[in-house]
């Protein structure tokens, strides 16, 4: 009877880590070749005019200085200007990039920037910088940019989901059924959709998703590349895992078939997913 307990366990833990390694590689990180991330998020204190802004390689492969054509830096233009550098680093513990304030706007200076590293820089402005993304200027070659809000970048405070051994004396039979739910939740996937469809241009539409973690945060973008996606908007997951962002399509978009790019931001990374929408020519 012990054996045939502990061999039910065993199976129901290899059920459960199969169905979250399948989700893990559903929602594997697919960046583009190069990609550089750029968030920031309003410090306390001083009346939120220190700021932390973070820029990091989350594509494939290095990005090198030669790729800032005509030696070019990249230049953020937030919502106030800024005053001062207070401090800056290097994750993995080179020299830091020249990173300097032109004209009340930070401009990073061309640099090699290897894979997986983060560039922050603490800086004061003239007042609060806000929570919408800053508006990017560069001339990267072959380099995708992202730009995420601060709301985006926020450290939440999220017990994530974890399996636990059931202890011995749970009946196997509740045991193995717990298991099996579990499995199946982390092999479900995110449910997205759009309403309404076909989408008018000029005129709003609402991206909405259900299965996803509570509080994270979904950006809706164009499926642009190289140049920078062109963000929609975006919203934050409510308790029960739902969500719905609200979009605009500006009067230019492209009619037919277009796609774009939902990025779900948690709190120790990125997972990106695409959808297909129609999009129509306004009525009026």
């Amino acid at each position: 009877m012990g054996s045939t307990i502990l061999g039910l366990i065993l199976t129901s833990i290899a059920v459960a880590l199969t169905a979250m390694q399948v989700k893990l590689a559903f929602q594997q990180l697919n960046p583009a070749p190069r990609e550089l991330s750029i968030s920031h998020r309003v410090l306390d204190g001083d009346g939120g005019r220190l700021t932390s802004v973070a820029v990091t390689n989350t594509g494939r492969h290095d990005i090198a200085d030669a790729q800032f054509n005509n030696a070019a830096p990249i230049r953020l233009t937030f919502g106030a200007e800024l005053l001062e550098i207070r401090q800056r680093s290097l994750s993995s513990g080179r020299s830091v990039p020249l990173v300097e304030i032109l004209d009340g706007d930070l401009a990073l200076q061309p640099s090699l920037i290897a894979v997986g590293e983060r560039i922050e820089v603490e800086v004061k402005s003239a007042g609060p910088t806000g929570v919408a993304p800053p508006k990017i200027g560069h001339e990267l070659i072959g380099v995708r940019v992202r730009t995420l809000g601060a709301k985006a970048v926020r450290q939440v405070n999220i017990r994530r989901a974890s399996l636990r051994l059931v202890s011995s004396s749970i009946a196997a039979g509740l045991g193995l059924a717990l298991v099996v739910w579990l499995a199946a939740s982390f092999f479900s996937p995110p449910n997205f959709w759009i309403t309404p469809s076909p989408v008018e241009v000029g005129s709003n539409a609402s991206v909405c998703a259900q299965g996803l973690t509570p509080f994270d945060i979904v950006q809706v973008e164009t499926e642009v590349w190289p140049e920078p996606p062109l963000i929609l908007g975006s919203d934050q997951v409510d308790k029960s895992g739902s969500v719905c962002v609200t979009i605009f399509l500006p009067g230019d978009f492209e009619q037919g078939n277009s796609l774009l790019t939902v990025a779900v931001i948690q709190a120790d990374g990125y997972s990106y997913y695409s959808m297909t929408i129609s999009v129509v020519g306004s009525a009026g």
